[in-house]
C-alpha cells in the first residue's frame, strides 16, 4: 500500500530537502514562522498563492504540493 500525503506533509518535505528551517522560509515567504508551523501541522490551510510562492521558494512542482503528483491526482487514488 502506498502511503498517503497530505499537503502538510508535502509541504515539510518540500522546506526539509530545500534545507530551509521554518524561519528561513517565513523570511523568504514574507509570513511569522509560526503560519509556517501551522501549514505544515495542518492547523491552518494555506491559500493556493502561498502554495505556489512555496513551491517557487522550494524549486519543488506546485502540482506536486497541491496534489501529491505532477498529474494533479492524489498519489493516493492510485493506492488499492
Amino acid at each position: 500500500m502506498t502511503p498517503r500525503f497530505e499537503l502538510r506533509d508535502r509541504l515539510r518535505k518540500a522546506r526539509e530537502v530545500k534545507q530551509l528551517s521554518r524561519d528561513e522560509l517565513a523570511d523568504l515567504l514574507g509570513v511569522h514562522r509560526n503560519t509556517v508551523a501551522n501549514y505544515e501541522t495542518g492547523r491552518q490551510s494555506p491559500t493556493r498563492a502561498t502554495v505556489l510562492a512555496w513551491a517557487m521558494v522550494t524549486d519543488c512542482p506546485a502540482e506536486w504540493l497541491e496534489h501529491g503528483d505532477r498529474r494533479g491526482r492524489s498519489l493516493a487514488h492510485h493506492a488499492a
